[in-house]
């Protein structure tokens, strides 16, 4: 919503001016007249952002693209000559394109017509009524309400023709292979780019742990948003040539959803309540449970795993290997299909049990305490403790139970998986050359319930790439004095 202005100030900014011929251009700065493009314009010495910005801005706003380099010389020189902003739009706004553009449209469908051109998106009701009011009022011109639109801060944000950190750098982006990740990936995309980062599409590069280290490591890809540390730190191990590790090429920052990685199994609730089921430890003990679960008929109770390039079936088989579970048997297959298998079983009151994790949507569906428990392995003993099978990064024999009250089947719920931060993991040669995308990755937080409801919503339905961007957007919208902060302060860590 824009700074509103008075009537009074309105009024006398806006005097009507109606030209006949072009006003005259002074000339330029030397370095702006050497300029072969606006961008070179806007890096050259005699550019000033603050006088000359809202020139190229009012340009953008009044004809919905940027003026050619001429274009842009002739209107800084106009600005330079001692025409306001407000003489500027008087005179684009009695040209033939505006008059062409808006002429046969009522007050009503004018602004309309503004928001989606100008703004590019539909009209919020509180901002809409505001400059309807002006404009049925006769405070402000037509010309009016777009310049002053071109002056607020969604505007500005999105044309700033300013120098910023990220100005001329390219940064490759990527996503986890699960779509709980994609909207952290997106998130961070989209602040990236209000840097001045050209980032690409993180939907062009999805990659499962498997892929993402020893790329970002390779150089190959720049940053990755779905780090579940410390569970992913075997990938770091992962040699490279010249005698190097994964470990050596990447860095970890920030915390960008603190204590939000939640993992372990989860059984029928009506048959983990009708049966006495505590725990995997009991089930593995006792045939008729064993026989229970055992729904494909090869004698070992079905546990629906993970996909064989995440990090989570690798644990899950340690722990049962660990713990002489050959009762048991994990299934590793799409993810997608096994929770669909587990949820229409789970409805029907069958036996099930699944992995699954928190932030996640899939716990909209799989519901801990309502049609599932989470599964407790048994107690502390049995529990990863770094020694074979269980790597050395797996070592959580101090974990106290994890705190889940009655959505657990025990009361001391040991789910067999730490608690994990998820975090940003970059190439380390891109943070020393971009000290504001690393700032801004170790100020990013969001919180677990924004990724949890993108989840929801994607799971709901809006599942385009457009929808996710759009959830990213409206977070970002509803957060922005935070995520303002995040920003400007990246900036300052590059010296803007």
């Amino acid at each position: 919503m824009v700074k509103k202005l008075s009537v009074a100030i309105l009024c006398s900014l806006m005097a009507a001016i109606t030209m006949t011929a072009g006003p005259t251009s002074a000339a330029p700065g030397d370095t702006i007249a050497e300029a072969t493009t606006v961008e070179e314009i806007v890096r050259s010495s005699d550019y000033s952002a603050q006088a000359h910005a809202p020139v190229l801005r009012l340009y953008q706003a009044f004809f919905g693209r940027e003026p050619d380099v001429n274009g842009a010389k002739y209107w800084l020189g106009v600005s330079e000559s001692g025409w306001s902003l407000d003489d500027i739009a008087g005179f684009f706004s009695a040209g033939d394109e505006f008059a062409n553009n808006y002429a046969d449209k009522n007050d009503f469908q004018y602004l309309e017509a503004v928001y989606e051109n100008v703004l590019g998106r539909d009209y919020d009701q509180r901002g809409f009524d505001y400059w309807l009011d002006l404009l049925t009022e006769g405070h402000l011109t037509r010309g009016g309400v777009v310049r002053w639109i071109s002056a607020n801060q969604e505007f500005t944000r999105s044309y700033p023709y300013a120098l910023r950190p990220g100005q001329g750098v390219t940064v490759i982006s990527a996503r986890a292979n699960w779509s709980t990740g994609y909207f952290n990936a997106a998130v961070t995309a989209q602040l990236l780019r209000e840097l001045g980062y050209n980032v690409t599409d993180p939907a062009q590069e999805e990659n499962p742990p498997s892929w993402a280290y020893r790329r970002m490591a390779m150089g190959e890809l720049d940053f990755w948003a779905n780090s579940w540390m410390p569970l992913h730190f075997d990938w770091f191990d992962e040699e490279l040539p010249g005698a190097l590790t994964v470990r050596d090429r990447v860095i970890v920052l920030g915390n960008l959803l603190p204590g939000a990685g939640l993992e372990g199994f989860v059984v029928t609730k009506s048959v983990a309540e009708a049966h006495d089921i505590t725990s995997l430890q009991q089930i593995n003990g006792d045939p008729k449970l064993v026989a229970l679960f055992d729904y494909d008929g090869n004698g070992k109770a079905n546990v629906n795993g993970c996909p064989v390039d995440w990090t989570c079936d690798d644990i899950a088989q340690a722990i049962f290997d660990r713990n002489g579970w050959t009762n048991l048997e994990q299934t590793t297959a799409s993810y997608d299909g096994m929770v669909a298998e587990t949820l229409a079983r789970v409805n029907d009151g069958l036996p099930a049990i699944q992995y699954t994790w928190s932030p996640s949507a899939y716990l909209t569906q799989l519901k801990p305490g309502e049609n599932v428990l989470w599964l407790s392995l048994g107690g502390a003993e049995f529990v990863c403790d770094g020694t074979d099978p269980c790597q050395e990064g797996w070592d959580w024999a101090d974990l106290g139970p994890a705190p889940l009250g009655d959505t657990c089947t025990e009361a001391d719920c040991y789910i067999g998986w730490s608690w994990a931060d998820i975090k940003i993991t970059a190439n380390k040669n891109f943070i020393a050359e971009n000290p504001a995308a690393a700032q801004l990755f170790r100020n990013m937080v969001i919180p677990v319930q924004a990724a949890v409801e993108a989840s929801e919503r994607y799971n709901n339905g809006e599942n385009s790439e457009d929808d996710v961007k759009a959830i990213a957007a409206e977070w970002i919208a509803a957060n922005r004095q935070l995520v303002d902060y995040w920003v400007q302060d990246a900036a300052r860590a590059a010296g803007f």
